[in-house]
């Protein structure tokens, strides 16, 4: 609905809402590699897993994930 020139509106701004979200930590189910170092904490042990991202004649590439901090890193 249009405003008439001798006409004003208030705006009245309510509080803001809102929202806490919960993230549950997930259980890793990955082979645990216990010489594996992190290079952000120096804790020795990480979940990996390894993945083919280059072609197929190149070695895999590994991914880490810290046992301690959650910190993930890669190896190719």
């Amino acid at each position: 609905m249009p405003i008439k020139k001798n006409e004003s509106k208030k705006i009245i701004e309510k509080g803001k809402k809102r929202e806490l979200i919960v993230v549950k930590k997930e259980e890793i189910n990955l082979p645990l590699d216990k010489n594996a170092i992190c290079p952000k904490c120096g804790n020795q042990g990480a979940y990996w897993e390894a993945a083919q991202t280059r072609a197929a004649d190149e070695p895999e590439t590994k991914f880490y994930i810290c046992a301690k901090c959650g910190h993930r890193w890669r190896e190719y």
